[in-house]
Order: structure tokens, then sequence, then C-alpha cells
């Protein structure tokens, strides 16, 4: 245990070069987001519980310092903070709605979301967000049975916190669920159906943080 621990201590060096290559806010929030959640829900004796918050700050003032160093990343969180922009995701987040409704209940398939979402910019993208993608692909009926599964990772990265106290199920499904808001390609992305395993299997007996 010891042994992963220390394992996830040495990747956050690499985690945090590779946020600040690809200029991304929502990997930037997203792993401030899951840092607070551990330090909230982690239950540990008082004095344990007082230097592992204290430890868990100082790593969330050396990831936002070292991150902000990066200039691209920086100008686009001043942006978002200023204006309140998000990209052009909104625009494609309309369009996205707007195929969509063609065939609300059964979906369009991947064929006919390509097809729909050419004719408006002329090249295929990206939903950016995954629960638009799948009810663009799927419809209604797809959307909720992936949203019983999501349901069903929440119910046992409760039943975790409730036996062990242990946070890391719902650190994973939070930040999962953050980066399907902000992706529409998770389906190939393996980590994320990585963590999903890990959520699924996880062994109350082990402690892994």
């Amino acid at each position: 245990v010891s042994k992963l621990r220390n394992l996830g201590f040495l990747a956050i060096p690499f985690m945090i070069n590779g946020i600040g290559l690809t200029a991304s806010r929502g990997a930037f929030i997203t792993v401030l987001i899951g840092i607070i959640i551990f330090l909230v829900l982690r239950k540990e004796k008082f004095v344990k519980h007082i230097f592992i918050v204290f430890f868990g700050l100082f790593v969330l003032y050396y990831i936002i310092d070292n991150l902000l160093k990066y200039d691209i990343l920086n100008e686009r969180l001043m942006e978002f903070v200023e204006n309140r922009e998000i990209g052009e995701r909104e625009i494609i987040w309309e369009k996205v709605i707007e195929i969509s409704l063609i065939n609300p209940v059964f979906g369009l398939g991947e064929s006919g979301y390509e097809n729909e979402i050419y004719h408006h910019f002329y090249s295929v993208r990206a939903a950016h967000n995954a629960f638009l993608y799948i009810f663009a692909i799927s419809g209604f009926v797809g959307l909720f049975l992936f949203l019983i599964f999501i349901y069903h990772l929440f119910k046992k990265s409760l039943m975790v916190f409730n036996q062990n106290k242990n946070p890391i199920c719902f650190i994973l499904l939070f930040v999962s669920i953050l980066f399907m808001l902000r992706s529409g390609s998770f389906f190939g992305f393996k980590t994320l159906w990585f963590f999903f395993a890990l959520i699924i299997g996880f062994n109350f007996d082990i402690e892994l943080l």
C-alpha cells in the first residue's frame, strides 16, 4: 500500500507538466477539486487529519504555483475568470442539442451524428460533452441506460465511504464525471474505463489512501 502511495506522489510532477502543456482548464479545475474532496471526506484522528490537511494544502499550492507558470494555461484561466468564456464548446453544445432532437428517442447513431455535425461546421467535431454525445447517438434510451450505470458507480462509491471512510471511489467518480462533461470522445479513453473498473471492483479491506 505504501509503495502505491509513493508512486502516486511521484506522478504529481508528470501530471502537472501534462496539464500545463495541454493548457486544459478542465483538467486544472478537476485536479484542484479532486484534492479538496480528498481533504474534506478523509476521516482520520484529529492530529493526523490536521497534518493531512496542511500537507494537502501545500500540494495544492505547489500545483497551482507551477501550473500558472505556463503562459497559455494562465491566459486561458484569466479569460475564463474575466469573460466567463469556455471556448467554442458553447456553440458546439447548442448544435449537438439541435441535431439530437432530430431523433430524441433512439438517437442518430455515430454515422448520423458525424453527418449532421459536418453540415454545421464542415468538419466532424467532438461534442465536448459525453452526456450530450450519448444523447445524440443513442437518444433518451441510451442516455437513460448510461445514467443508470453512473448511478450504480455512485452507489458503490457511497458503500465504500460508509464502510471504511475511504473517499477514493468518490474522487475517481467525480474526476471521471468532470472529464465527461468536457469531452465527447471518452469511449476510447482507457483511463476513464480503468477508473470505472476500480470503483466496481474495489475491495473494502484494501486501503489505498
